[in-house]
């Protein structure tokens, strides 16, 4: 789970990398798009948006990312058109939360034995 705080006047099209510990890519996240903040008349953020992003992957992937050691995002900006500038300023950012989590089956076989 992703939880995602825009400050950027653009919206942002990201991926999630999952590097092992030589920077080797173990696993490479579709791609998702993060909004946009509001912004005024002369591009300046007004108000962040907040978001919940889900990265799925499949189980057969579950040793893939339990030797993740790091984690890359890949953003590229995207304005409303060609003709659009896009301003970032130094107080412009984006936050984001990275959480884990994982389901598992257990299988609990009763002891016959006595």
């Amino acid at each position: 789970y992703l939880d995602v705080t825009s400050a950027l006047p653009a919206t942002v099209n990201a991926k999630l990398c999952y590097l092992d510990e030589n920077n080797k890519l173990l696993y490479e996240s579709t791609s998702f798009e993060i909004i946009a903040a509001e912004v005024d008349e002369i591009g300046r953020v007004k108000n962040p948006t907040i978001q919940t992003k889900t990265i799925g992957f499949s189980s057969n992937l579950a040793k893939e990312i339990m030797d993740t050691k790091n984690i890359v995002f890949e953003i590229g900006l995207k304005s409303k058109d060609e003709a659009s500038k896009i301003y970032i300023q130094s107080t412009d950012k984006i936050d984001i939360s990275l959480s884990a989590f994982a389901k598992a089956n257990i299988n609990i076989t009763p002891n016959t034995e006595k």
